[in-house]
């Protein structure tokens, strides 16, 4: 989010901000309330008479100024509705009447607040830090087909999308090498394009088979040639796991069942943790207490955490994954494995 103007009132704010990625409309979401003016250009019908002394209407736009009264969030496609009444006529509104602006993304917005506090304005310094936004990008790769998402702490969305058919046949004949390699290309290009790798927090390569390794080694080999330090000084936080597709929903595939989260956290294998706000907001003070110290656990070992709204589209699907997840730096042995490995120390430690 971007601030355009700010003028300070007698004992509130005036801002005009733009809002810039989807992650600033879920920010006004909660920062607009009941009582707050909100301006904005929006579409309205208005009626004028005709030639023939009829009346006509036509939408035409302009912008309103509103008393906000409330306020709707639609996650799939990232805007907002804030109803009101018309707080300052024009020749297209009458005071008071009522209006519903809607916002989102590259729009901009006015918002007076009568009052303004210290809370207020930690709330506006965090939105505006883009380096302060906690954000996983996510690769999901197969043969032919790159997908590159973002995860952030409130919504996830799509960056880019890389689609080349591939050989079926992989003989020398076939083209097959090359053409994997101008797709590597292609996905390595995208990456270059879509992501900030000072801000990187951390790159998760996700598929089947060995595409995300391989595509690792290119990535790195190519960094290497283009002179790309950014990129290699990151290899720490880019790592790879194991989807079943590069198709969306295997953004799901992720580690889910609360007490295997827990043991991963014990063994410090987690590298991104995300939680629900509503498991956060649990009425059991033991159960709240207890992911709050998972939470705490994890970042102490290193891993980023996020917490996820469970009235977006990430949050409700992490609801269905239990409202708990997490990728992992390592792999966790199964727990038969990890007895049967106990048992074989304890039988080496007896023998004579």
């Amino acid at each position: 989010m971007r601030v355009l103007k700010r003028v300070r009132l007698r004992d509130g704010l005036s801002l005009r901000v733009l809002l810039e990625e989807a992650d600033d409309v879920w920010f006004l979401y909660n920062f607009v309330a009941q009582g707050d003016k909100v301006s904005a250009s929006t579409i309205r019908k208005v009626q004028k008479e005709t030639a023939s002394g009829g009346v006509a209407s036509e939408a035409k736009r302009v912008t309103l100024s509103i008393k906000v009264s409330s306020c709707e969030f639609e996650g799939t496609s990232a805007r907002l509705r804030i109803s009101g009444h018309i707080c300052e006529e024009t020749p297209y509104a009458k005071m008071s009447a009522h209006h519903t602006l809607e916002v989102g993304v590259t729009d901009e917005v006015c918002l007076v607040k009568e009052e303004w506090d210290a809370q207020h304005e930690e709330q506006m310094k965090e939105a505006t830090n883009a380096a302060g936004k906690a954000e996983a990008l996510v690769l999901l790769l197969q043969a032919g087909l790159a997908n590159l998402l973002c995860v952030s702490s409130q919504l996830s969305r799509r960056l880019a999308l890389v689609e080349m058919p591939l050989p079926k046949n992989r003989n020398v004949y076939s083209g097959y090498a090359k053409a994997l390699s101008r797709f590597f290309k292609e996905t390595a290009d995208a990456l270059y394009l879509h992501v900030d790798w000072g801000l990187l927090k951390a790159l998760v390569i996700g598929g089947p088979g060995f595409y995300k390794d391989q595509f690792l080694e290119y990535l790195l080999q190519d960094a290497q040639q283009q002179g790309r330090k950014q990129v290699l000084q990151k290899r720490d936080l880019i790592f790879t796991v194991h989807a079943s597709s590069a198709y969306r929903h295997a953004l799901n595939e992720l580690l889910s069942n609360p007490k295997e989260v827990r043991r991963a956290a014990e063994c410090g294998a987690i590298q991104i943790l995300m939680v629900s706000e509503a498991l956060l907001r649990s009425p059991e003070p033991g159960q709240r207490r207890s992911y709050v110290q998972l939470l705490q656990k994890a970042a102490a070992a290193g891993a980023e955490t996020l917490t996820f709204s469970d009235q977006h589209s990430t949050g409700e699907q992490l609801a269905l994954l239990g409202g708990i997840a997490a990728i992992l730096r390592f792999p966790l042995m199964e727990e038969a494995e990890e007895m049967e490995a106990c048992d074989l120390r304890e039988s080496k430690r007896l023998a004579p």
